[in-house]
């Protein structure tokens, strides 16, 4: 098995380091940069995302990356950094929660094989490499315990082109003996990692992007999680749906959705 441990032993304090953009602005962002009709950015996303492009580049000239915040390059080699600088973007310029993070994931020869989250207000941060399990602060994360449907706490996310095409999926996990609560955090980095700690038991969306989700799936595959499409096919990095969970609800939450 190949060591990542020299990648992730770089890009962590290096995370660590960008978080305090969002330390020293927080609470005095507000205004919010349209890149499109529901997706937003601040001088702070810019500002994080040059910090971490130097970082990598001048130590992986060679690699290549793929960022929310930076032109996307026609070609990639085996080796790809990917970034989201402030998945959150809303809920940090609004500052009436902590619920954003920075998001990094290492992918190589297109399997994330390592990722990174960090929360710097809410002092939490989130990694993984493959086959050296999960952690959250230096504390291993432990595999999920069993738990029934009815006393699950899902996350769901609106879709960035079609803002309702979650809502049939979340009135089945509402109904009929349902789960316990959906709640919907404008953003991925956090529900995911919030899944993986056991905080809450499932998220789920419909129409993300690569950045969005890539750290997260690595941290929850390593802690022992069930990672699929929302359809319940097999992730990989051409999806744009993503279903996270324990081994004890998966099926339980795909059951729900058939004929959907």
């Amino acid at each position: 098995m190949i060591d990542y441990s020299e990648y992730l032993d770089f890009i962590k304090p290096i995370v660590e380091e960008a978080g305090k953009f969002i330390i020293d602005s927080f609470g005095s962002v507000h205004t919010l940069d349209h890149k499109f009709k529901f997706e937003f950015k601040t001088k702070v996303d810019d500002d994080i995302n040059d910090f971490l492009l130097q970082a990598i580049q001048n130590k992986y000239p060679k690699h290549s990356i793929l960022s929310e915040e930076s032109t996307k390059p026609e070609n990639f080699n085996d080796w790809v950094w990917i970034i989201d600088p402030l998945d959150g973007t809303l809920n940090f310029t609004l500052g009436v929660t902590d619920l954003f993070a920075i998001s990094v994931a290492l992918m190589y020869k297109e399997e994330i094989i390592l990722g990174v989250t960090y929360a710097p207000i809410r002092k939490e941060i989130y990694y993984a490499s493959k086959g050296h399990g999960a952690y959250k602060n230096n504390e291993r994360l432990l595999a999920s315990k069993e738990m029934e449907l009815s006393e699950s706490v899902v996350a769901i996310e609106y879709g960035k082109y079609d803002r309702t095409s979650i809502l049939p999926y979340q009135k089945r996990l509402l109904e009929n003996d349902g789960v316990l609560y959906t709640y919907v955090y404008c953003n991925a980095s956090v529900p995911m990692c919030l899944v993986a700690d056991q905080k809450i038991q499932s998220y789920l969306a419909l129409e993300l992007d690569l950045w969005d989700m890539a750290a997260g799936v690595i941290i929850n595959r390593e802690m022992g999680n069930i990672v699929t499409t929302i359809s319940g096919d097999p992730w990989d990095i051409s999806q744009r749906s993503v279903l996270v969970g324990s081994k004890y609800l998966s099926d339980d939450i795909l059951n729900k959705f058939k004929n959907i």
